[in-house]
């Protein structure tokens, strides 16, 4: 076949524009809503589609796990300022504070003006975020010197099944995928129009960057690619050649310094935690996600694996089973292209954006960075590769011989057409899609790869629950199960019910062959091309030998069951199937920890202490079992022992409150004063509104001799809970020592109206009446305390 040879069209906002007056393009954001050509009139059908079908099934899509936590989070944050700083509880929860908050907080106050339902309205903004992906991937791939490439990645990017799903519920990934491929775009402009770059483009790059950031620290690698692109430019590409080489320097170090430090500041205004320590916690964020705690598991190629135990290839792998064949054909034009027309084809913006969407890749290979929920956490690539897919396209068809053009696109319309089919049959399970020509389609993938691993399905079973639940006379309909089913069942007719086999109905996903654990009758199964995502069982012990359930490959089964025991207070039958279960060599950890937890919810220490060591030995760093082997070592009274426990669950969260709340009293037993302080001082940054935690420090500060600091702490223990006795005594120790003996005197007296024969207080008024030789005053008290505790 005879190559033609490619000659791309000038950029598209190549540079400043050059027009007078007020137009649309000078705008940040809004010139992409300039329309001049058919490609863009094609596009604002493609958006008007999409819009409608947004509206049309937003509420289709189930909550998913992670949900509650984008809820409380958005809150927190506006509560952080509104308070002036002071709600720090945030802090405390699992993982929250290592992300920004810049997403949660816009849909939070979004939701308190919305006329719809919580999740509704979470669901449709969502949504909006993927329409404004595709109008951003538009954008991008008309960089590329054509609105046609822009039109076939707008295309490509909404008829691509996974970004599709997600993008109604996914309220972290897709929020950052967009932001991510915003900040490509205008640090794309920027390099397209060096040097003479406006400098509200690089302000806007800095912002957009700093956005990405504000959602996850990892946005970072987008000031990282400017400074090598942007660099890449000044050393290869300036043409001036009378430019001293200090002048370029300082204009790239001018140029990146305002991008890097917009971006810094904009991702510190939506992120507390990084607020609370600029410099130090963004850094300590980037190594935990590197090395990320937790044991989730993947069903991934037949087997399963703990996140921190995957295959090296499974990102890679993911990739290649769930994009659409179009755009895997698209990808393989563009390589060809690049390896056997590179020096017409190939410019530093397009290896700018190969670059963006591989190196992610490769990075999270070397780092061996724990993932889980198949292309969740590396959603973000899937865009520029789209885009990457699509110019490939392009520019194959613009290079071979014209009657071949009609072939070419016809094949990728068939592909898309497909594709589209696919995404209709399956609604709304778009994020279980596998493609055909490499992953089998669903049916066959599905006996080997995670499905429905956000939780979709529950909506479309509570649907049906709504509809056909026998009701039981004035009783509540009891239901069983995952998913967030009080969050979408109507409470005044069902209950929650924790035990699976008390429940009248059990919903539970096919994911990880849960379905399995709890035998009974299948009353509904919600299924897509054959395969069932979520099963409604009616549940019945005596169906146990069913097929169904006594053929469960689900390796976790009697780990399922001894939850369920333990929860019912059926201790020695949940221990019986802990054991059994520990010989699977992936659950030690897990199933030694909560064997662990059983004995020490019968207290008995020295055994929880034994299985919680050996939970560690099996690899558990869950802080919390760090935290409980030191609580059981501090009931034995090994308080000593105890310390280092405490210290390591730090050392994985180190805002975890149970860890930080042992520690200091820990310390404080052994007499170790002046190390306590630093636990017990964060506890009440993170727990300002609970009195027990002032108290404890005001105790630390009185025995190191900060008296002032002391006093401090008991007032505000006593203004959250002003009838804590003990608070009260306290302060008034801490103002003796000060010489205050009025003061002292005024809370002693304070204290006795709420509790009028404390015999400590009495003791110690009548020393301060006796002090001031008001000895008929101190006897009095003495006889009071004398006739309510003859023995004192």
């Amino acid at each position: 076949m005879h190559l033609m040879r490619f000659k791309p069209k000038p950029q598209i906002d190549s540079g400043p524009n050059k027009q007078t007056g007020l137009s649309i393009e000078k705008v940040p954001f809004l010139g992409i809503f300039a329309i001049e050509n058919w490609a863009k009139k094609g596009l604002i059908a493609i958006l008007a589609i999409y819009a409608g079908v947004i509206f049309w099934t937003f509420g289709d899509y189930g909550i998913t796990p992670d949900e509650g936590h984008h809820i409380a989070y958005g809150e927190s944050v506006v509560l952080w300022y509104t308070t002036g700083f002071q709600e720090r509880s945030i802090f405390t929860w699992a993982d929250v504070w290592l992300y920004g908050g810049f997403y949660d907080t816009v849909v939070h106050l979004i939701t308190r003006v919305s006329p719809l339902e919580l999740y509704d309205t979470r669901h449709l903004c969502n949504a909006f975020a993927g329409f404004l992906g595709v109008l951003i991937a538009y954008r991008v791939g008309a960089l590329f010197g054509s609105p046609w490439i822009g039109l076939l990645s707008a295309v490509f990017l909404v008829l691509t099944p996974r970004f599709y799903g997600h993008a109604f519920n996914n309220n972290k990934d897709i929020p950052f995928a967009v932001l991510y491929l915003l900040s490509l775009y205008w640090q794309m402009k920027v390099l397209s129009a060096l040097p003479r770059v406006p400098w509200r483009w690089v302000w806007v790059a800095g912002l957009v960057t700093g956005l990405a950031m504000g959602i996850r620290v990892g946005g970072v690698l987008l000031v990282g690619y400017a400074g090598l692109f942007w660099g890449a430019w000044y050393i290869f590409y300036w043409r001036d050649g009378r430019a001293a080489a200090g002048a370029v320097l300082k204009d790239y170090v001018l140029r990146m310094g305002v991008m890097a430090g917009m971006a810094y500041g904009v991702m510190l205004i939506f992120w507390p935690w990084a607020q609370t320590d600029p410099l130090h916690h963004p850094l300590q964020a980037l190594t935990v996600f590197s090395k990320f705690p937790g044991g989730h598991l993947n069903f991934f190629e037949g087997q399963y694996f703990h996140s921190h135990d995957i295959p090296w290839y499974y990102a890679p792998k993911w990739l290649l089973l769930t994009l659409p064949e179009f755009v895997l054909i698209g990808l393989l034009f563009g390589l060809g292209m690049v390896m056997y027309r590179s020096q017409n084809v190939v410019n530093l913006q397009t290896g700018f954006l190969g670059f963006a969407a591989l190196f992610p890749l490769f990075y999270l290979i070397i780092a061996g960075t724990p993932l889980y929920n198949a292309i969740r956490h590396f959603l973000f690539v899937v865009p520029p590769l789209v885009i990457l897919s699509a110019w490939g396209v392009y520019v194959f068809t613009n290079t071979i011989e014209s009657k071949w053009r009609a072939g070419i696109y016809g094949l990728v319309g068939i592909l898309l057409l497909v594709t589209a089919s696919d995404m209709v049959r399956v609604h709304p399970f778009q994020t279980v899609f596998f493609n055909r020509i490499i992953a089998g389609g669903i049916p066959a993938a599905s006996f080997r790869f995670d499905t429905d691993n956000y939780n979709n399905g529950y909506k479309q079973g509570v649907r049906w629950l709504l509809d056909h639940a026998e009701e039981h006379g004035a009783n509540p309909i009891r239901v069983a199960g995952g998913g967030a089913l009080d969050a979408m069942l109507d409470m005044d007719r069902f209950v929650i019910e924790d035990i699976a086999w008390k429940a009248d109905y059990y919903i539970t996903t096919t994911n990880m062959q849960l379905h399995t654990v709890i035998p009974g009758e299948v009353v509904h199964t919600v299924a897509q091309l054959g395969v069932p995502l979520l099963y409604v069982i009616r549940p019945d012990t005596t169906l146990k030998e069913d097929p169904l359930f006594a053929q469960s490959r689900f390796q976790f089964r009697d780990i399922t069951w001894a939850n369920l025991y333990r929860a019912e207070g059926r201790w020695q039958d949940a221990l019986a199937l802990y054991e059994k279960a520990s010989s699977l060599e992936m659950a030690k950890a897990e199933v030694f920890r909560s064997m662990g937890s059983v004995y020490q919810e019968q207290k008995a220490y020295p055994k929880a202490v034994k299985y919680y060591q050996m939970a560690l030995g099996a690899g558990a760093n869950s802080v919390t079992t760090g935290t409980e082997l030191g609580n059981n070592l501090q009931e034995m009274g090994d308080i000593g022992a105890a310390v280092p426990y405490y210290e390591r669950a730090l050392g994985l969260r180190p805002n975890y409150l149970g860890a930080l709340t042992n520690l200091g009293g820990a310390l404080f037993s052994m007499g170790r004063y002046q190390d306590a302080v630093e636990p017990l001082e964060k506890v009440v940054c993170l727990v300002p509104d609970q009195s027990i935690h002032f108290q404890r420090l005001g105790l630390v500060y009185y025995q190191v001799g900060r008296t002032a600091d002391a006093i401090a702490a008991f007032e505000k223990s006593i203004s959250l809970d002003p009838r804590d006795i003990l608070a009260r005594y306290h302060l008034g120790l801490a103002l003796e020592r000060a010489g205050n003996l009025e003061g002292a005197e005024s809370v002693y007296l304070e204290a006795l109206t709420y509790e009028s024969h404390r015999s400590d207080i009495l003791l110690r008024l009548a020393s301060i009446y006796q002090a001031n030789e008001s000895f008929d005053t101190a006897v009095r008290v003495l006889m009071t305390l004398l006739e309510h505790h003859p023995t004192s």
